[in-house]
C-alpha cells in the first residue's frame, strides 16, 4: 500500500531520510548537512533508522545528536510504505530504500561519500548506473542538501524516475510475484540465449551459488557421518560393557 496520503496546502515540505547500516551508511557524515537544513524552516525533515542501526549502532552514531537534527525519528516497528505514503522527497545513501521511493512515486535522491564495490562478476548495483544517468540526483557528499532537494524535485528528474518505475514495476503486486518466480524458473531451467550476456552471467552466479550449497551440505554431511561413526563405536563398547556387568551381576 504506497497510497500517497492528501496534502494540505501550504504545509511545509517532509524530507524523508532513510539511510543504511554499517560501513556504506551516510548518517554520521551528513547529520551537519541535514542541521543546516532544518535550521531553514523550509521542510519537516524525518529519519527512519535502518534496523540495523537500531540494533546495532556503534557508539560513534550519536542518538542525542540524531534527536537534535531530526523532527522525528522512526525505527523498524514503522512500516515504510506508511511514512513514504507522507514524504515529498526521499534522501538515502546505498540503501534499497531508493527503489521503494521510486516504486512508491516519491522523488529520490542520494548522498554517499562511499563508492559501493558489492559487484560479482562484473553485475554491479543497480543504483550506481542510475547515480551515473542522474535518474537518482547523487553527491558523494553535500554541506547544502536543498540543493539537492531541488535537484530531485524538477520535472526532468521526476519524469526521469516515473519513466524508470514505468519500465521496471509495471505490474500490480500479484502479478509481479507470479513474474518473479516464472523469472527465476526461467534462470534455473537454462532457457537463456547465448546472446544474452547478462542473463548468462546470472545463469553462471546461480550455478555457482547452488554448487557452493551442495558442497557445503556434503562437508557437514561428511562431518555428521563421521560423528555417527564414532558415537556407533561408543554405543559398542558401552554395549559391550553393559553385558560384562550384567554377567557379573547374575
Amino acid at each position: 500500500n504506497y497510497c500517497k496520503f492528501k496534502k494540505e496546502k501550504n504545509r511545509e515540505k517532509t524530507v524523508l531520510y532513510l539511510p543504511t547500516y554499517g560501513a556504506v551508511s551516510s548518517l554520521k557524515n551528513d547529520l551537519d548537512a541535514f542541521r543546516a537544513l532544518k535550521r531553514e524552516g523550509k521542510y519537516k525533515v524525518i529519519i527512519k533508522l535502518h534496523h540495523g542501526t537500531t540494533h546495532l549502532a556503534s557508539k560513534s552514531i550519536n542518538s542525542a545528536q540524531i534527536k537534535e537534527v531530526f523532527d522525528d525519528i522512526l525505527d523498524e516497528k514503522t512500516p515504510i510504505e506508511n511514512i513514504l505514503a507522507k514524504a515529498d522527497v526521499v534522501v538515502s545513501d546505498n540503501s534499497g530504500s531508493l527503489f521503494e521511493a521510486i516504486y512508491a512515486g516519491v522523488p529520490v535522491c542520494s548522498i554517499s561519500a562511499i563508492k559501493t564495490n558489492n559487484h560479482y562478476n562484473g553485475l554491479y548495483p543497480l543504483q550506481d548506473s542510475l547515480r551515473k544517468s542522474r535518474i537518482i540526483p547523487y553527491r558523494k557528499t553535500v554541506t547544502n542538501i536543498s540543493s539537492l532537494i531541488k535537484e530531485t524535485l524538477s520535472k526532468e528528474t521526476i519524469e526521469k524516475q516515473m519513466r524508470f518505475r514505468r519500465e521496471q514495476f509495471p505490474l500490480a503486486r500479484d502479478e509481479l510475484l507470479d513474474s518473479f518466480t516464472k523469472v527465476i524458473d526461467y534462470y534455473l531451467q537454462k532457457n537463456i540465449t547465448e546472446g544474452d550476456k547478462r542473463r548468462i552471467q546470472l545463469r553462471s552466479i546461480l550455478d555457482r551459488c547452488r554448487e557452493e550449497q551442495v558442497n557445503a551440505l556434503r562437508q557437514e554431511i561428511d562431518v555428521l557421518s563421521k560423528e555417527v561413526i564414532v558415537l556407533n563405536q561408543k554405543l559398542k563398547e558401552y554395549d559391550i560393557k553393559f553385558k560384562l556387568v550384567n554377567a557379573k551381576l547374575s
